[in-house]
């Protein structure tokens, strides 16, 4: 699995292999290349600092769900489900540089 980013500051790449501990699970029937608005993907960063784990999915449509679960000190396990919408690129505008 590779997760990358880049903007106006740079990019970042991050490549986990498939024997990596921190995927128990992974399929993919093709590759998939979706982009997400990095305003609605930066809500999820303090919960996910906060996860002993986490389920990530991304349907056909490029919807990013990403389920968390929250243990503290109480008995109760707290799961929480972020869902975000892929951007959707106006192809005619990508390739005349508009914005619309």
């Amino acid at each position: 699995i590779e997760l990358s980013t880049k903007g106006q500051n740079g990019a970042c790449e991050i490549q986990f292999p498939s024997s990596c501990e921190a995927i128990d699970e992974f399929s993919c029937q093709a590759e998939k290349s979706t982009t997400y608005r990095f305003t609605l993907v930066q809500s999820v960063f303090k919960a996910l600092g906060l996860s002993e784990k986490a389920c990530l999915r991304v349907n056909e449509a490029g919807m990013l769900s990403l389920q968390l679960m929250i243990r503290d000190d109480s008995p109760v396990t707290t799961f929480v489900e972020f869902l975000i919408c892929a951007d959707i690129v106006d192809e005619d505008s990508q390739l005349t540089g508009q914005q619309g």
